[in-house]
């Protein structure tokens, strides 16, 4: 695909700076104790991860939550790319509700290192690239405004709309 191996080429170059330099030593993933100290294997990571994206997306009709699949397809034009996101105490009564969680402190400081973790993926996985840059979507939604259930509607009109052009 011209304009997927390409783009993921691109997207693994060595990066220099104080990332890179994090990086190499910093645990991906801190939580479940397993680390990637070595940037060639954050590079394969990057690599593996687009690839695997590409290939789905070639295929058909493919949602992606995460991923970084809004840098990884932002080329394509047969994409959507949304950033759904809520208020903190909205977020505080849905993953409450989920989990089963009361502790009001508690949920904000799972909710804040959650937030925190996928902004430093989406960073370890772009080359640097912000998570919460809007320009790297094509819409943002706050699930606040039309409820969970709404904004699934939404959503699907929005795709509706976005297929109605290609």
């Amino acid at each position: 695909d011209e304009l997927g191996e390409p783009f993921i080429e691109q997207s693994v170059k060595p990066m220099s700076g104080l990332l890179a330099a994090y990086l190499n030593t910093a645990p991906i993933n801190r939580f479940r104790g397993t680390y990637v100290s070595r940037k060639q294997d954050i590079d394969s990571l990057r690599y593996s991860q687009g690839k695997v994206v590409l290939d789905a997306a070639e295929k058909g009709n493919a949602i992606f939550i995460g991923r970084c699949a809004s840098h990884i397809l932002k080329r394509r034009k047969d994409t959507l790319n949304i950033f759904v996101l809520a208020e903190l105490d909205a977020c505080k009564q849905r993953i409450g509700e989920h989990y089963g969680i009361t502790d009001d402190e508690q949920l904000e400081k799972l909710i804040k290192t959650t937030n925190r973790r996928r902004s430093y993926y989406y960073a370890t996985f772009t080359g640097g690239e912000d998570w919460y840059n809007m320009k790297n979507y094509d819409i943002s939604i706050f699930t606040d405004y039309l409820g969970y259930e709404g904004t699934l509607e939404y959503i699907a009109k929005l795709v509706e709309m976005k297929a109605a052009q290609l």
